[in-house]
């Protein structure tokens, strides 16, 4: 069974190039024409486990004319179905609308990330329309934070309405900024309404009402409020001056009392921020006290505690030296038990001393990040590969924890362009850059805003329509892929390889950033595009970015740590982030062993994730093709799929055989070769292709009639002309060798073995179930650049000894031959060099002849 499954896999690798020129429409891939679907939404931001999902599908029919249909709704966990499609039929009159409520049951497992896929079929199920929506099933938002803000606390304000944006978005926490009375004295007197410190009126039942729409949705509210500091009159509310901070002779950035300034002059008449010491007790009675003042009169879930971030040494009343940073751990292990089961998050600004917040008991990491500020490496926070840097360093020290990170994009620009738009690419760049590293971004506040500025009331920017959208997108993928993301993924060094392109793990200009992770289930690729993307600076503080350059249908090498069955694709500009099956091919060399990945297009940023397991696809093909392989043959990309799944198809049979299940083994073989017969009557495949499985179905029912000692197939040589403009159907020694368009033979591609170093390199190719006889190996060969130690063509595994055709040196292609006497079915045809460096080899029209 073998060899007979590599005969068939060879004649079917052929078959399906042809294939290629000549295919039906892909009927399983959505328009996305927008003639039916306005909105997929969810009434929650997140679920608990076992609870009911409603599904709210807004629709308008812009077809022009009356519609009947069907939606259809089934849920993915990564690449797998969740239960039973749900359907709702419906009925539309032209440019009418209407919302449709579907209900779909959360699973029981806590902690997992869905994607809903929401198609509308007209009456002969003809795919007409199509989106997706992310669920989050989690028991606790801390695993997962997706962190918001709210700010305005007017009166009257449209809770309901901002609360519902946020939601769409699965923000699962919201942060109230500067909703206090004061920084040393949160809760006011009088809880109707009080002025804050800048003297805009908050209105205590605005603060109830957003609490209060957020609960019903499933969001966690936090209130802000600093760490350390008071404002102007702190001694007459119980604030004692032997509790304060103190500029020490060390340090440059000021002297006297630790401060800072906000505003020249507010309407309160405060303008400054006076600091104290975090690890005196009685400092931390006093503001643990009135921070669970807020528990008593608000509904708050947890307290978002914030700093002004590390100015240097500092020294308290009685003459001790510090750095605040260096008081961080304990201060929170503290403020976790004084507030009992409220959350706790806290900001070391710019990261100083996030190392201290790592290892504290604070629910949710937290940082904001300026550009100027350096890593412990001593490195600035300027990069998209820093803010990756350090996701990666605060999941290690944390034991897993997903940092949450406010980068304020386009600040300066914000500031001097107010009512401008951000820079879609530049927003979409650092949102990829944080959310592949495993991280949340703080970005998305109250009626749909977008930070621009750590005052958060400051609106300077705003998103474009399209913004919204690809926004949008991103958040139902980091739902949907959570459990890729940041559940438990180590990142790995990998080899990955782009061919054609230039890439590295460090997020470099006009290259693209790849980079690999792994957990018990899955090997992850994440790849972002930044080719034509001159700085790669997180910030674009002037509000300019390239939009990166599009690429498609490129090659990708990674060498994997354990076996790999199965590839995947999603991402979240593309398909609504549905995962997408690709084809592969295995080999090895130098490097280790490898997958080849075709890879459709990459736009932003692309995640590539494959399992030691087949696919559904494949475990079900049982006692008939699945409709996914139907589909790969309909829609002409097959030439990889096609061919995995008749191999896996053998396997399985191979196994039953194996084990004296003869009768279940060949009923494998017979489903199969009854699809073989359908597809090669079928008109709109081509002439060749039909041929050649023409071919395949005879072999397989010779197979079936008389066994696998009678088959024997025409010797041919895959891929003998590099045509393909890759090295398929070779196996590759070595790491010095590929295929271009230069200088070839004949045809637009030849193989070529090239370093600048010495190398050894050899590909090759085995044929089997070939009929015994003598045969003729030709190739066109040419090399004229350098002296090598070994060039030569080798034929081997005939029967016979090993025949050596040597390479000459020449200017000009010259034709090689080797002649054996095949007596055992097989043949092994290798080109081989090693050389100094500085050395070529070209190669082409390979070709196979029996005398």
């Amino acid at each position: 069974m073998k060899n007979f499954k590599r005969m068939v896999t060879m004649t079917l690798a052929g078959t399906m190039l042809l294939t290629n020129a000549s295919c039906s429409k892909n009927i399983t891939t959505p328009t996305n024409s927008g003639e039916m679907i306005h909105a997929v939404t969810t009434d929650k931001a997140m679920y608990d486990p076992g609870d009911n999902v409603e599904i709210h599908i807004d629709l308008k029919n812009s077809k022009g004319s009356d519609f009947t249909g069907t939606i259809e709704i089934n849920a993915k966990h990564l690449d797998s179905q969740v239960g039973s499609t749900i359907e709702k039929s419906f009925s539309l009159t032209n440019d009418e609308t209407d919302s449709i409520i579907a209900n779909w049951e959360a699973p029981s497992t806590d902690f997992k990330g869905y994607l809903l896929e929401v198609d509308v079929r007209d009456s002969s199920n003809n795919l007409l329309d199509s989106d997706t929506v992310g669920v989050d099933v989690s028991s606790s938002w801390t695993k997962f934070p997706r962190y918001g803000y709210v700010w305005d606390f007017t009166e009257n304000v449209d809770a309901s309405q901002r609360i519902e944006k946020l939601k769409d978005y699965h923000i699962n926490a919201l942060q109230y900024y500067d909703w206090k009375y004061r920084h040393h004295k949160p809760v006011a007197d009088n809880l109707e309404v009080w002025d804050d410190w800048t003297g805009r009126e908050i209105y205590g039942d605005s603060i109830k009402s957003y609490i209060s729409e957020a609960h019903d949705v499933n969001m966690v509210n936090m209130s802000y409020n600093m760490a350390y500091a008071a404002v102007s009159g702190y001694e007459d509310d119980g604030v004692k001056q032997d509790w304060a901070l103190y500029y020490s002779d060390n340090n440059d950035n000021g002297e006297g009392h630790f401060q800072f300034k906000m505003l020249d002059e507010t309407p309160t008449g405060i303008t400054h921020l006076y600091f104290f010491d975090m690890s005196n007790k009685e400092w931390q009675d006093y503001i643990f006290a009135e921070s669970n003042k807020v528990f008593d009169v608000f509904e708050f879930d947890g307290w978002h505690s914030d700093t002004v971030g590390e100015w240097g040494e500092m020294q308290t009343a009685d003459g001790k030296t510090l750095y605040v940073k260096d008081t961080y751990t304990e201060f929170l292990n503290a403020a976790k038990e004084a507030i009992g089961d409220k959350y706790l998050v806290f900001n070391p600004v710019g990261a100083q001393g996030i190392e201290n917040v790592n290892i504290s008991d604070v629910d949710v990491l937290y940082t904001e990040m300026w550009p100027w500020d350096r890593d412990r490496d001593g490195e600035l926070y300027h990069s998209y590969y820093s803010l990756k840097k350090e996701i990666e360093r605060a999941r290690e020290e944390s034991g897993g924890k997903s940092l949450v990170i406010p980068a304020y994009m386009s600040y300066d620009y914000g500031e001097a362009n107010p009512g401008s738009p951000f820079n879609t690419s530049a927003v979409l760049l650092t949102g990829a850059a944080v959310y592949a590293a495993g991280g949340a971004r703080m970005e998305l506040g109250d009626d749909g805003n977008m930070l621009s500025n750590e005052y958060f009331p400051a609106q300077h920017l705003y998103m474009t329509e399209e913004l919204e959208q690809r926004v949008a997108k991103q958040y139902d993928f980091i739902v949907a892929y959570q459990n890729l993301l940041r559940d438990g993924q180590t990142e790995t060094t990998n080899r990955i390889e782009v061919l054609n392109y230039d890439n590295n793990p460090y997020g470099d200009p006009n290259t693209i950033w790849t980079y690999s992770k792994q957990d018990s289930n899955y090997e992850i690729i994440q790849m972002i595009n930044l080719l034509g993307v001159s700085q790669n600076d997180w910030r674009a503080n002037d509000g300019q970015k390239e939009t990166p350059d599009k690429v498609s249908d490129f090659k990708v090498k990674y060498y994997y740590s354990n076996e790999v069955n199965s590839v995947w694709l999603a991402s979240p500009d593309n398909n609504d982030g549905r995962s997408q099956e690709l084809s592969f091919m295995k080999g090895r060399d130098e490097y280790g062993n490898y997958v080849e990945i075709t890879v459709p297009s990459l736009e932003y940023w692309n995640m590539i994730y494959m399992s030691s397991n087949t696919s559904d696809g494949v475990e079900n093909i049982g006692t008939g093709l699945t409709q996914s392989m139907n589909n790969y043959i309909e829609s002409g990309d097959v030439s990889g799929p096609l061919v995995k799944q008749l191999t896996d198809t053998l396997n399985q049979a191979d196994h039953h055989l194996e084990k004296g299940s003869n009768e279940q083994g060949i009923k494998f073989l017979e489903d199969y070769l009854a699809h073989l017969n359908r597809k090669s009557n079928d008109q709109n495949v081509s002439t060749e292709a039909r041929d050649n499985l023409k071919e395949t179905v005879e072999a397989l029912n010779n197979y079936l009639s008389h066994g696998e000692e009678e088959i024997t197939i025409p010797a041919e040589i895959i891929n003998g002309g590099f045509e393909r403009g890759d090295l398929r159907g070779w196996n590759i020694t070595g790491s010095n060798v590929g295929v271009d368009g230069n200088d070839v033979n004949s045809g637009e591609y030849k193989a070529y073995f090239w370093g600048d170093k010495p190398y050894e390199q050899k590909i090759e190719q085995d044929l089997s179930l070939i009929e015994n006889g003598v045969y003729t190996v030709t190739a066109m060969v040419k090399q004229n650049t350098g002296t090598p130690t070994i060039s030569r063509m080798e034929i081997s595994g005939y029967g016979g000894e090993t025949v050596y055709t040597d390479i000459p040196h020449e200017e000009e292609y010259v034709k090689i031959n080797g002649i054996v006497e095949v007596t055992n079915g097989e043949l092994t045809i290798a080109f081989h060099q090693a050389a100094d460096g500085s050395t070529n080899l070209q190669i082409d029209d390979v070709e196979i002849i029996k005398n």
